[in-house]
């Protein structure tokens, strides 16, 4: 990659976007905590609207979540050892959604997954699929991954629950 850019763009160094694009999901999260300049990491963080400490430890949370299923570990009942830092304010539309009762289990990682696959690519449908999935099981399956009885009247899942049937 290196000559690439040494002789397309006179670099000797690829860009951060192009090293963060081969990158694990661990390194990545090392990467965001270890950058020493605040001034960086909160307008990395301020892309998704959250604060930089709630960024890094939804990194470190994905890292881990993400070692689970590379590892065939269950999720759907897990109480996680790891766990995110809620926001408690921003994104209103995400803060209102999440279930802070149930902060080791995977509902707030959904929910704060799907906000980011939002965010990166608007055109998205994973939380379309995630609900379908969650709705095709013929047992009833969310009250053991944390999430709360009204999740789907909730602002992250309400206008998705109309349109998943698209």
């Amino acid at each position: 990659m290196s000559t690439h850019f040494r002789q397309q763009y006179g670099m000797n160094r690829p860009p951060i976007w192009a090293a963060c694009e081969i990158m694990s999901f661990g390194l990545l999260s090392r990467f965001y905590e270890n950058i020493k300049r605040e001034k960086d990491r909160k307008a990395i963080s301020q892309v998704y609207d959250l604060s930089p400490s709630n960024l890094e430890s939804l990194l470190k949370h994905a890292a881990y979540v993400r070692n689970l299923c590379a590892h065939h570990s269950r999720l759907w009942n897990r109480r996680f050892t790891i766990t995110v830092s809620l926001p408690k304010h921003q994104p209103a539309h995400v803060a209102a959604s999440l279930n802070p009762r149930e902060d080791r289990r995977i509902y707030n990682t959904l929910a704060l997954l799907a906000y980011i696959v939002d965010v990166a690519e608007p055109e998205n449908h994973w939380a379309h699929r995630l609900i379908a999935l969650i709705r095709a099981q013929r047992v009833p399956v969310t009250e053991h991954m944390g999430f709360p009885d009204d999740w789907h009247d909730l602002p992250m899942w309400s206008n998705r629950e109309h349109r998943s049937h698209d």
